[in-house]
């Protein structure tokens, strides 16, 4: 049976990671896209590529100095370029925190599911979304979306993607880019909640809004970003003032990024 890829895009280390790629290194396939500018991100005992100016070079695509951040789509073109026969590569994200579920029976739960892309918020962007503007660079007619922390997405989807990225160079970032451009080559998407074990929401999974992993209480499955250290949740509240966001739950009102 061919592996599936199992691809992380990193700037840290992740002791969580590191242990759960402890139970998936005999199913999958384990890529480490690291971004080692100011950190060494470890993971030693797996294949390891770096996310910077060379290795983007090499595949004609554009850089930039946010490109590590804007481009997340660029790991996976990355991971393809060296990588054995496979049907799709899952991409995760360090942050992103499986609860009541491990990953490989999470994983396990789409293997029938046969579709170009698994993510979750898939859907038409609107004028108010800052990507949005990108229109035009990205020659099409609607503006979809999706979240990146993760998804799995096919070797079809990626080849033809990767092609437009070459053939467009534009800033455009990788949620709005892959979105659009997969609709516009008529791929074919699902959502993680369309299997109904698995439960998540803006409030859990999320851009912002932050969790501690010791306090995750709830009943979603996947949550986003998650700080297993006391000091990086603290820091995120601070510097990103994710703190209102925080005062917004307490007082019930939903998330909406």
């Amino acid at each position: 049976m061919i592996k599936d890829l199992l691809v992380l895009r990193t700037n840290i280390s992740s002791k969580y990671w590191e242990e759960k790629f402890e139970d998936l290194k005999d199913n999958f396939h384990i890529i480490v896209i690291s971004d080692e500018r100011e950190n060494k991100v470890g993971f030693s005992k797996y294949t390891k590529i770096k996310f910077d100016i060379d290795s983007i070079s090499s595949l004609n695509l554009m850089t930039c100095d946010d490109m590590q951040w804007r481009f997340g789509d660029y790991a996976l073109y990355l991971a393809d370029v060296c990588s054995p026969s496979y049907r799709y590569i899952w991409l995760i994200e360090p942050d992103v925190y499986f609860n009541k579920i491990e990953p490989k029976d999470f994983f396990s739960l789409y293997e029938s599911i046969d579709t170009d892309l698994l993510t979750s918020y898939f859907e038409p962007s609107d004028k108010a979304w800052p990507w949005h503007s990108y229109k035009n660079e990205l020659n099409v007619d609607i503006v979809y979306k999706s979240f990146f922390p993760l998804l799995r997405v096919s070797q079809k989807a990626i080849n033809i993607i990767y092609a437009d990225r070459v053939l467009l160079k534009t800033l455009a970032n990788d949620e709005s880019f892959f979105a659009s451009r997969l609709i516009e080559n008529k791929l074919t998407y699902e959502t993680f909640d369309c299997h109904p074990d698995i439960s998540y929401n803006k409030n859990t999974f999320s851009f912002r809004l932050p969790h501690f992993s010791k306090f995750v209480r709830g009943n979603s499955n996947i949550y986003h970003p998650v700080f297993h250290d006391l000091n990086g949740y603290i820091n995120h509240l601070i510097k990103r003032e994710s703190w209102k966001k925080i005062i917004k739950r307490i007082f019930g009102i939903n998330n909406v990024d």
